[in-house]
């Protein structure tokens, strides 16, 4: 990779055709930095929403076991009742 920063504007547009305004500065270190924030900030809501399900399917088996339970004993009492 070239550094262009280092490169002079003015002894470069006399030399060549390009002019100061051909000459381009790219940012690599912030392109990185914002890759990398980017990369973490979705890989985090990722494991945020797999943590909600997760989290959800155990409420639905917890509240799946309370309703059998629940069906189970009023069959029994009705069964007593007879």
């Amino acid at each position: 990779m070239a550094d262009f920063r280092s490169r002079d504007v003015n002894q470069s547009a006399e030399n060549s055709t390009e002019t100061p305004v051909d000459v381009v500065e790219h940012d690599y270190d912030g392109a990185v930095v914002y890759v990398v924030v980017v990369v973490l900030v979705y890989g985090m809501a990722i494991m945020a929403m797999i943590g909600s399900t997760v989290r959800r399917k155990n409420a639905r088996i917890a509240e799946d076991q309370r309703t059998e339970k629940y069906l189970l004993d009023s069959e029994v009492s009705h069964v007593a009742d007879r």
